[in-house]
């Protein structure tokens, strides 16, 4: 009688044996990452709300810097910031980001969309302040519009464009690209939108040039990239659940340290006109954006997936790097902050409401969740 091998001796079950200890252990940590990004929104609203009433901690780490020889000196915010935009780089899928020729034409146009549509926006509403409200604060709220507008867009839109189930390659190769040539376009786009500031306020728009946003924007993607090129697949995925909750707990901290600054000034009952201009002005700066993004997208005439990657790819802006920059240049602006920071709320709240009509009836495919842990999420 001939012995069958037993099935947890074949090199198969072997295999699976190696596989399994690593998932095994990494299922808690999976499972964390999961309920923070699926409570995500709530967590910032409560980093708001520590920064309104306990505004002393974030205030604090913000004046820490890091210097070198006492000739570099990087604030805290500035470096938070980088290593976000690092972890995009360290997280994208370079295989997949190889695919853009399949989709270069789609690509371009989206990408000059993101440059074009934007500022668009923020000029239109910056017009709309200017002639039917009377109020000296205006130019200090389309500073803060015309940052967001500026941006590349945020990280957090590629894990909306994989969860509604558009082209993940596409959504990814959009946001390399537009954070890469944002240093060569946002400095001219962002003096373009610029209006002259009332008596009595300061120049509301900064005149950053293209070394300050290559250094600050850019490079860390880069480095990201390059770093992920000498890394496995395997090692990438192990890393994933690890790299989200570090870059959430990093994007929460650092929208508590900005809104330090904005929040604790503006609670008072006087500044009321200034919360609710300011939350319209950011709701419809948003919803403009994606209604400006569905239109682009249809108007391409490509695949649904395609469709959904330029939609969420215009809709959602890097509002975290426009709170950073616009924390260390425009400090003594909080309405500034304020509007970014609600720009930040309802990005999200749109992007949440779309993904949930466009799942309606739709099934779940097999992988849809498998790397969305690895995705970077971004206010």
């Amino acid at each position: 009688m001939s012995l069958c091998p037993s099935q947890s001796g074949s090199p198969v079950e072997r295999s699976r044996t190696r596989l399994a200890g690593p998932t095994a252990t990494a299922i808690p940590l999976t499972r964390t990452a999961r309920e923070v990004r699926r409570y995500f929104l709530l967590l910032l609203m409560a980093a708001y709300a520590l920064a309104t009433f306990l505004p002393g901690l974030g205030i604090a780490i913000r004046g820490v810097s890091l210097s070198w020889g006492g000739q570099h000196v990087i604030p805290i915010p500035t470096a938070l910031l980088a290593v976000l935009l690092f972890s995009a780089g360290l997280g994208a899928d370079v295989t997949a980001i190889l695919q853009w020729r399949s989709f270069f034409r789609v690509l371009t146009l989206g990408v000059v969309a993101s440059w074009v549509l934007g500022p668009l926006v923020a000029a239109t509403l910056a017009f709309a302040l200017n002639a039917f409200t009377e109020t000296d604060y205006a130019p200090v709220l389309v500073a803060g519009l015309a940052l967001v507008a500026v941006m590349p867009p945020a990280n957090s839109a590629a894990a909306w464009i994989q969860s509604a189930g558009g082209s993940l390659p596409l959504g990814l190769s959009f946001l390399i690209a537009a954070t890469l040539f944002c240093p060569l376009v946002a400095p001219a786009m962002l003096n373009a939108i610029s209006m002259p500031p009332p008596s009595g306020y300061a120049v509301a728009l900064p005149h950053w040039n293209s070394t300050t946003l290559t250094l600050g924007v850019a490079l860390p993607v880069v480095l990201g990239l390059i770093v992920r090129s000498f890394l496995s697949s395997a090692t990438v995925k192990d890393l994933g659940p690890s790299l989200h909750l570090s870059n959430a707990a990093i994007l929460l901290l650092l929208n508590y340290c900005q809104a330090s600054l904005a929040l604790p000034q503006l609670q008072s009952g006087g500044n009321a006109e200034i919360w609710w201009t300011a939350a319209a002005a950011a709701g419809l700066f948003t919803t403009a954006l994606f209604c400006g993004g569905w239109l682009v997208a249809r108007s391409m005439r490509v695949p649904r997936e395609e469709q959904l990657a330029i939609l969420f790819g215009l809709g959602m802006k890097n509002t975290g790097a426009a709170l950073a920059l616009a924390g260390a240049a425009l400090a003594a602006q909080p309405a500034t902050l304020l509007t970014i920071i609600l720009c930040t709320l309802s990005q999200h709240i749109l992007a949440a409401c779309l993904d949930f009509l466009l799942r309606r009836g739709r099934p779940l495919t097999k992988g849809e969740h498998a790397t969305s842990s690895q995705l970077q999420d971004d206010a």
